[in-house]
């Protein structure tokens, strides 16, 4: 994985092919350096039923879970990271690779 070196990124999460959305949820990254404590907001102003969650991180933050992330691709085992769980967020963002089986989250 590639270190997030742009000033100010963006990427709708819930796009990435390697990424599965469930219900239809949202998720954006927002990687800057003026953000001072990384966050997981709802976004309550969205025109439609579907949730919406910004996470907001800074540059360190973000080559910090790209760390992590790739442990979790060299293990053998199934496992998982949290990758937020500020005081304040209105989620905790967590990854998990071979813990559940897609149906697990269909139901």
């Amino acid at each position: 994985m590639k270190s997030c070196e742009a000033e100010r990124t963006f990427v709708k999460l819930e796009e990435l092919p390697f990424i599965r959305a469930i219900g239809g949820v949202r998720l954006s990254l927002e990687c800057r350096e003026s953000i001072r404590v990384g966050e997981v907001t709802r976004d309550h102003n969205n025109s439609n039923d579907t949730p919406h969650f910004a996470w907001r991180c800074t540059l360190q933050d973000l080559d910090d879970a790209i760390y992590f992330l790739e442990g979790m691709l060299n293990c053998s085992t199934p496992c998982h990271q949290y990758l937020s769980g500020y005081i304040g967020s209105d989620a905790t963002l967590v990854v998990s690779i071979g813990e559940y089986t897609d149906d697990i989250f269909e139901s």
